[in-house]
């Protein structure tokens, strides 16, 4: 008997080291540790859905950690509110060995709002736990259950959301009623399996032996190339309204009867205001733009994640009141507003962010879209506005919404439609400088520069800093004039258009450099390339330029009479289908004249154009360096 319980002893032991060592780096295929700094060793989750009210998302995923370049990765976010309500939530740690070396429960996370500094009230809050690690490689495993009172947002499916990470073995299983019908649409993914049995229905898609993939800068967006799912219901409900929609038509008119009808009402005072500022306009677009400037000076941007979910915007009563709002509130208060002039205007969804993601033209899905935006349908075109900004120009979207199909919510259902683009030819920056050196290498002079289209970013944030702030930017834009003092600037905006118009006066006292009888100085100060892109052999992506822009920068240097010309840098030209560098120096009357050019198209272009796309930045790097040499005459 004694026997039989040691041996029965030493079975355990040898199957919790077997169990122990399930997660051991050793057992990792070499070929996916190969570009990867994390392997997935399993992603099981499921979705139950009990009825349109009655959702549960289970979540098993283990991931190993390579090294510290997968920090970013280690940190584990659960996002919840009143429809979303966290059952269980637990992390085990194991190190490299697969040895499990930590516990950590529910209540050793950290519990705080989704958006910290910008909300005052709202329903969605998140628990974080991003655990200290010691040494690497190690194991982090989620075991995570969430309890959905609706089904009209699905959860989506990334599994490998990053180009260096590989997957050993994931899974995504839906179970649901054979009635109960969904939508799906995938990337990069095999066709689920699907089997009824009575009363239930499985639909699982699974992976195994993702390869991870070697970065690639300048690539198409992950979610066209990166295997991904996208799930939506047919029929839901969601805080106690149910609704239906198959394609954009029929959701957009769902959101228009029962998120947008009736919460455009405002008191006659306000109405009163309106017409009294519009009275004297000539037409509609210059009537809009005073409503849109009064909007903008009113309210500011605060982050408002309650009713329905977060989706259904404030009343515009309220905005009125309380001159806050999110960009649903304050695109629904502008557009009421407008409403008072006669003017037609059109709630829209947008998937926000520099990188241009449009809707999807044949599957439509709630989820698709992060933000809200006002489009003015006029006769001859249409004005885009963004509500969330105090002081964007007057149909200026920029960067964060430009160039990307969207969703106007009209009355009688949604429509998809693109959103100006802005490209190389107008995102323009031009800049004229005009400077004088003497013989001791002391330069004085005016730069005036011109920022347009997507270029107007570049100095949209300058406009409300401090006098202090401000000055170490203006020092940090021109980093390449040594010691500057700023001796006056301006900086002014118009209105009517993207632009800022920059005015910089300067003096330095350490610009030249003296070497004997030579004189030695920087022909371009103003404008010097410090892009660094690292090549990549056999690259197998696209090469994609998300925005593009044109850069004309005119440099006149006056130099000491007591000097003439010694040595003056070569002159560049190169071009290619993607944009251009053009360099060009002229000397004459003493003055030195530098013309700068440099152009990069957007779009997507072959992979093999990569390796020109880095020769002209180290071109462009190479030669904004180049300097002039002076000689003193005898």
């Amino acid at each position: 008997m004694k026997k039989t319980v040691l041996f029965f002893i030493a079975f355990l032991g040898c199957t919790a080291v077997i169990k122990a060592q399930s997660y051991s780096v050793a057992l990792i295929p070499q070929d996916l540790k190969s570009y990867a700094k994390a392997v997935v060793r399993k992603d099981e989750r499921t979705v139950i859905i009990s009825s349109p009210s009655n959702m549960v998302y289970q979540i098993k995923k283990a991931t190993t950690l390579l090294n510290q370049t997968s920090e970013d990765m280690a940190e584990t976010v659960v996002l919840y509110n009143k429809s979303r309500k966290i059952k269980s939530l637990a992390l085990n740690i194991y190190d490299a060995n697969g040895y499990l070396i930590g516990k950590v429960k529910e209540s050793d996370f950290e519990d705080r709002n989704y958006i910290d500094g910008y909300s005052l009230f709202q329903d969605d809050r998140i628990k974080s736990y991003r655990p200290v690690i010691r040494s690497y490689p190690v194991t982090v495993e989620e075991i995570i259950e969430i309890r959905y009172n609706q089904t009209l947002a699905i959860p989506d499916w990334d599994p490998q959301y990053h180009d260096n990470i590989a997957i050993e073995k994931a899974s995504f299983e839906i179970l649901k009623s054979p009635d109960y019908q969904i939508k799906f649409k995938s990337v990069a993914l095999p066709d689920p399996e699907i089997n009824t049995q009575g009363k239930a229905e499985s639909i699982k898609w699974t992976l195994a032996n993702v390869k991870a993939n070697k970065y690639e800068p300048y690539s198409v967006n992950e979610d066209k190339r990166l295997p991904n799912l996208k799930i939506s219901p047919v029929k839901f409900s969601y805080d106690g309204i149910d609704g239906e929609y198959t394609d954009w038509k029929g959701y957009g008119k769902w959101v228009y009867d029962k998120l947008l009808t009736g919460r455009q009402d405002l008191l006659p005072s306000t109405a009163a205001t309106i017409k009294d500022l519009v009275k004297n306009c000539k037409n509609q677009k210059e009537a809009a733009q005073l409503i849109y400037e009064y909007a903008q000076k009113k309210n500011r941007y605060v982050s408002v994640q309650i009713g329905i979910g977060g989706f259904q915007p404030m009343k515009a009563s309220e905005v009125d009141r309380l001159s806050y709002g999110d960009c649903k509130a304050l695109v629904n208060y502008t557009s009421a507003l407008l409403g008072i002039a006669g003017i037609e205007s059109i709630y829209t969804e947008v998937k926000a962010g520099t990188e241009r993601v449009n809707y999807l033209k044949d599957f439509a899905s709630i989820s698709q879209g992060n933000h809200i935006i006002l489009c003015l349908p006029f006769e001859k075109d249409s004005v885009w506005l963004e509500c969330t900004s105090k002081d964007m120009p007057f149909g200026f979207l920029g960067s964060f919404t430009q160039g990307r199909r969207a969703l106007l919510i009209k009355k009688d259902g949604g429509e998809l439609v693109k959103t100006p683009s802005y490209n190389w030819r107008k995102n323009l920056q031009q800049r004229n400088a005009q400077f004088e050196l003497n013989a001791l290498g002391s330069l004085n002079g005016k730069i005036r520069t011109l920022f347009s289209g997507i270029q107007y970013e570049n100095r949209e944030s300058l406009a409300e800093l401090s006098p202090t702030k401000k000055e170490e930017q203006i020092k940090l834009s021109y980093r390449d004039i040594p010691d500057f003092e700023i001796l006056s600037y301006n900086l002014s905006q118009e209105k009517l258009s993207p632009k800022w118009t920059e005015d910089l006066e300067l003096s330095t006292a350490h610009f030249g450099t003296q070497n004997g009888k030579y004189l030695i100085f920087d022909i371009n100060p103003v404008n010097v390339s410090k892009m660094d892109l690292k090549e990549v052999i056999n690259r197998k992506n696209q090469l994609y330029i998300n925005t593009g822009y044109t850069d004309i920068d005119t440099i006149k240097i006056k130099v000491p009479g007591n000097y003439k010309l010694e040595t003056l840098p070569m002159c560049v030209n190169k071009s290619f289908d993607f944009g251009s560098y053009e360099l060009k120096n002229t000397f004459n009357n003493g003055e030195l004249l530098t013309v700068r050019k440099m152009i990069i198209k957007e779009g997507v272009y072959p992979p093999e154009h990569y390796e020109a796309f880095v020769n002209l930045y180290e071109t462009a790097k190479k030669f904004d360096k180049s300097r002039c040499v002076l000689v003193k005459n005898d």
